[in-house]
């Protein structure tokens, strides 16, 4: 019988680990905010809390290290990383001025990332350089697409990131600059060893052929690191919302199968050991720059090296030392990496599980039950159900830590969260393992393409059967969540509960946990029901920047108008706590009404997207598949008189009369409001992008007349409508969605004026965030975020 899990013993924080923060603290705020004075206050608060904690340790006997040995340690980190971060700050200005007083058609770029789609042609990341005058990378943008590696020149323009947050994330990676190529006159690779490798993975790449399927497009990212058929297809999407997403990113997990397949076959040749752990870091290291070199695998890579390094020389290696040390290194050699989010994730994740991950499997396995087996079942089997069990519970805590410390940093920048993570981890964890091992054996039989296919064939059947089990997972009920907090305030309270268990060290009982998990499943249950089937009868025009959302909901029944640009759209909804909608009807087919479509697949459940007559035929490619994703069919038209029922509430379809491309704003649809239940009742129209032609147009047509409230038209263009239309309509409430400091004006004043002289309370988005509107017994009851209803 496998003996029990013993409780571990408080793990020790070694100098390195409190070096390796300040050093990338110290390193995001100066290359981010280009002050250096924030990198003293670092250094100093950051030694005096480290040297602080180990005295503490000292005192409670748990620490070897002396106090004065961390601080020393602390210091020296924080002043190399300061004086690092401030060199790239001085040799990135000079680089910076060269490139303003130059023409950019004398500069030399090098591609050093896979190119990206954009709205506008290509971007990806670039090392500019020009004979006698400091280099440095910015971001290029083509209108055709460069291949990694490859060299270019031509005709563009040169603007330095600005202080916004995108300008400060930039810098932060070492970026200092956006190069635009209006025309690229000359391109070709870039010679040297390196192009063999590059060479080898478009090689890889063409065996694989990513753009035939969507396993192939998913092996293509596990196997080379290049992932953009994978965001085409909306596979990032997909991997995200179940918690999976660094199955198919380049790390740790890819390098351990990479390494263990290679053990294997040198511990059988003859070679001395320190010729297999040459061999093992050569080939391992070609795996990577196979890859891209992504900062997260060269991390990984390290660490690989470091642990077959100690096992040569008879030492068994300090896992949380070593990654330290590793990554301090990374980070004071290219200051830049502390800034990218792969490299952070990679280290928080691993020195997370470093800390925690024996701790929470002991948790789990006070809650996970023994399985009961009958007397006659031998001993043999028990053992190995045992230990199944045993491999089992720990991989369900590694997920739930990883899960844990990195969720500050994924809500901030992704703004949702899986909570079946851990779940479709252990499901497909497995079947994922034989698509690496298959992925691997085709790259390299790829020079005898016959022979590769056969791995190929594997990979297909169990990728197939990976995605399959994702997309049903994904439509799970809060299969994910979306964040509304920042992420400091999420960072603070992940950071004060490790503190708190690393301090306090509790050994769990099972009593507690059970009953602590039932006041967390009690709590989540209430708010849940109360949110999802107890919501209030409303109409909420939400603040999505420049854009239009718009939620009509009352008690389980809800509908989405329009979603808004990308990105911002499942914050919206989690700041109403919003779980399910029932439809999605889109006015018409531009970018800030439908973009965010996307953010809903596995947060927010939705049955149906609707569209005006003849618009199904033009929807764009990328929304159409984030349509299957979200309801697993496309489109549905709704036309002219079409009534749709949300509760007590019901929508009218006014606008438009005929067929539609719903590329233009006239095409919008325009809906007319309304709810009667009781002595409370409410009235509005709902534009879209119609103007006043539209608008004026469903007036005279006798569909609309006096409203409470107007979701005015085209973000409050001047003109969105006309004063004739505006005293027959005569609002209690007007309200405009428009993001601030938009490019064009809106709302413009003229339309302010107009409805203003009709005694219309003008409102907008971009002043008071989420607009609520009532019915009530005397007249539309309004409230905005974080305000009482007035």
């Amino acid at each position: 019988m496998a003996s029990e899990r013993r409780f571990p013993e408080r793990p020790s924080i070694p100098p390195a680990l409190y070096a390796l923060v300040i050093t990338i603290l110290i390193e995001r705020q100066i290359l981010g905010r280009g002050s250096v004075t924030l990198g003293y206050w670092g250094v100093a608060v950051g030694a005096c809390l480290s040297c602080c904690v180990t005295w503490w340790r000292q005192r409670t006997a748990e620490c070897e290290v002396p106090w004065f040995g961390t601080f020393a340690c602390c210091v020296m980190a924080g002043v190399s990383a300061l004086v690092v971060a401030a060199v790239t700050v001085l040799v990135c200005s000079r680089f910076t001025a060269a490139m303003r007083a130059s023409s950019v058609s004398s500069w030399t770029f090098e591609v050093t990332s896979d190119a990206t789609a954009t709205d506008y042609g290509y971007r990806c990341r670039a090392h500019a350089r020009k004979r006698g005058v400091a280099s440095g990378d910015v971001w290029l943008n083509t209108k055709a697409e460069l291949k990694y590696g490859e060299l270019a020149q031509g005709v563009g323009r040169f603007r330095v990131c600005g202080d916004d947050d995108w300008g400060r994330s930039s810098r932060r990676q070492g970026i200092w600059g956006t190069v635009m190529l209006v025309r690229v006159t000359w391109h070709d690779q870039a010679a040297g060893p390196l192009s063999v490798i590059r060479l080898w993975r478009e090689h890889i790449e063409e065996t694989i052929c990513p753009s035939n399927s969507d396993g192939r497009a998913v092996l293509a990212s596990c196997i080379t690191g290049d992932r953009r058929q994978m965001a085409a297809r909306g596979l990032d999407v997909l991997f995200s919302a179940c918690g999976v997403a660094h199955l198919v990113a380049v790390s740790g997990s890819h390098l351990s199968i990479v390494s263990a397949l290679l053990s294997h076959m040198l511990v059988r040749s003859r070679l001395r050991p320190m010729a297999r752990l040459g061999i093992l870091a050569l080939l391992t290291g070609l795996f990577v720059m196979t890859c891209g070199s992504p900062p997260s695998a060269v991390r990984a890579w390290l660490m690989t090296v470091v642990a077959a390094g100690s096992v040569l020389v008879g030492r068994r290696s300090d896992g949380l030392s070593a990654i330290s040390l590793v990554a301090l290194t990374m980070a004071l050699i290219d200051p830049g990496v502390s800034g990218q989010l792969g490299y952070v994730l990679s280290v928080v994740c691993v020195i997370g599980l470093a800390l925690f991950s024996r701790y929470v499997a002991y948790a789990v396995d006070l809650l996970v039950p023994r399985p009961w087996l009958p007397r006659t079942v031998s001993a043999e089997f028990r053992i190995k159900l045992m230990k199944a069990r045993r491999n089992g519970v720990d991989s369900l805590a590694a997920c739930l830590v990883a899960q844990a410390v990195t969720l500050p940093l994924v809500g901030s920048v992704f703004g949702k969260i899986s909570l079946i993570g851990p779940i479709a981890m252990l499901v497909v964890g497995l079947p994922f393992t034989g698509v690496l091992w298959c992925g691997l054996m085709a790259a390299v039989l790829s020079p005898l393409p016959i022979l590769a296919r056969i791995p190929l064939w594997v990979a297909d059947m169990l990728l197939a059967l990976v995605l399959h089990v994702l997309r049903l997972l994904s439509r799970l009920p809060m299969a994910a969540v979306a964040v509304s907090a920042d992420g400091l305030t999420i960072g603070l309270l992940v950071m004060l509960c490790c503190v708190a268990i690393l301090v306090l060290w509790p050994v769990p009982s099972r009593r507690v946990l059970v009953m602590s998990a039932g006041v967390v499943a009690f709590v989540f249950c209430a708010a849940v029901i109360k949110w999802r089937y107890l919501a209030p009868a409303r109409v909420c025009v939400l603040d999505v920047g420049q854009g239009d959302a718009i939620l009509v909901q009352d008690g389980r029944a809800a509908i989405l108008v329009d979603t808004g640009p990308p990105g911002v759209l499942a914050q919206a909804l989690a700041r109403e706590h919003v779980l399910h909608v029932d439809a999605i009807v889109l006015t018409h087919l531009h970018d800030d009404h439908y973009g965010g479509v996307g953010d809903l697949v596995g947060i927010t459940g939705c049955e149906r997207v609707l569209v005006a007559t003849g618009v199904s035929e033009h929807v764009p490619d990328e929304l159409g598949q984030a349509v299957m994703q979200l309801t697993g069919a496309p489109c549905e038209e709704i036309g002219y008189g079409d009534l749709l029922r949300v509760g007590g509430f019901e929508l009218r379809v006014v606008w438009p009369r005929m067929r539609v491309t719903g590329l233009e704003n006239p095409d919008s649809l325009e809906l007319v409001v309304e709810y009667q239940r009781g002595a409370k009742h409410l009235c509005g129209l709902l534009t879209g992008d119609g103007e006043a032609e539209e608008t004026g147009s469903v007036i005279q047509a006798g569909d609309v007349s006096d409203v409470d409230f107007l979701k005015v038209g085209h973000h409050g263009s001047e003109v969105s409508l006309s004063q004739e239309d505006a005293e027959v309509l005569s609002p209690e409430v007007a309200v405009a969605s428009a993001g601030a400091g938009n490019v064009y004006g809106h709302p413009r004043q003229e339309c302010i004026d107009v409805l203003e002289s009709v005694g219309a309370q003008f409102l907008c988005t971009k002043d008071l965030g989420d607009i609520e509107i009532r019915p009530s017994r005397h007249g539309p009851l309004l409230s905005h975020r974080g305000q009482s209803p007035t």
